[in-house]
């Protein structure tokens, strides 16, 4: 890799006649070191060890054709630049030059910028790191490892103020969208997200709150974990309100919830709802007003409520939720 330096001092024409130095013969001049704040959230590429893709050709883009790289065990490794184009990292590179995972690049032609791109490792999804999230915020990009099956307020996550109260859940293909704080947008294009919305693995999303704005990505590892269903739990004590839970398979939601009453409860998921295996003797389960027991299936969009037999006392409410 090469970098250029502009002296103090020095003027304009000299510079451009050192960058010209620089610059093969068959190479147009590149254009000034783009901005992440201007250029937007960069794409992903992935790219396994030895794999050789062309970029125009990867991405349906004819302006990218002959951009050839090359995965390695630290990057993408960039092997050819077609005539009028530039890489920059920040630096301008050259063929043979490595962008590493996790640092975004740009891809300029005569005009300008042309697209953003960031390599990403490739590796395998484990229940407690299953992706990752990318959020571009007044100009800097951060990056966020995502991992288990809880809800989790990306804001504190991030360590962002304003994305304080911004509450994400792993779902099918993505995440769903629980709550934002007061005073923020989300958006994707001109379609507004409300909670409840679906906000799929690697598509974009726009945040607007105030005078500040920013950019939301998440991305997937591979073989992610599969949420079958999603139960919302809305118990009597306040430490028990609203909790979430998600379904890959049976589960005892007395030790989900850590509530010894609703030891014993058994559910698992169907693809037409979730199924009750087991009530213990000590609890009464209504479906639409009526008894259910062993075997009842509870579709989406239903709610149990969970009785205590002896004290006739309502424990909680069980939402049965696509995931």
């Amino acid at each position: 890799m090469k970098r250029l330096a502009s002296g103090a001092g020095r003027e304009k024409e000299g510079f451009w006649h050192r960058l010209g130095r620089w610059l093969s013969p068959s190479r147009a001049a590149p254009c000034s070191p783009p901005s992440p704040s201007l250029q937007g959230m960069p794409r992903p590429l992935r790219l396994e060890e030895g794999e050789l893709v062309d970029l125009g050709e990867c991405w349906g883009e004819a302006s990218l054709r002959g951009v050839l790289l090359r995965g390695t065990l630290s990057g993408a490794q960039l092997q050819s630049l077609p005539r009028g184009l530039s890489c920059w990292a920040p630096e301008p590179l050259e063929a043979g030059a490595l962008l590493p995972y996790g640092a975004p690049a740009w891809l300029c032609g005569p005009s300008g910028p042309l697209v953003s791109l960031l390599p990403v490792m490739p590796r395998a999804a484990q229940p407690l790191c299953w992706g990752k999230a990318l959020c571009l915020w007044e100009g800097r990009l951060i990056s966020l490892e995502l991992g288990g099956l809880e809800p989790f307020d990306l804001g504190q996550r991030l360590n962002l103020p304003q994305l304080r109260g911004f509450w994400l859940l792993l779902s099918q293909g993505g995440l769903r969208l629980l709550e934002l704080p007061v005073g923020l947008r989300l958006s994707h294009g001109a379609h507004p997200l409300r909670p409840e919305s679906h906000l799929p693995f690697e598509v974009p999303f726009r945040l607007e709150g105030g005078d500040l704005r920013g950019e939301l990505l998440f991305l997937a590892y591979e073989n992610p974990p599969v949420p079958l269903a999603r139960l919302r739990y809305l118990g009597a004590p306040p430490e028990a309100r609203r909790k979430h839970l998600l379904l890959t398979g049976a589960i005892d939601l007395g030790q989900e919830l850590h509530d010894p009453l609703l030891a014993r409860l058994r559910l698992q998921p169907e693809p037409e709802g979730v199924r009750l295996l087991h009530l213990p003797g000590h609890l009464w389960a209504l479906l639409r007003f009526e008894p259910v027991g062993p075997g009842a299936l509870v579709p989406w969009g239903e709610a149990l409520a969970l009785l205590e037999v002896g004290q006739k006392r309502c424990l909680g409410l069980l939402e049965v939720l696509k995931p």
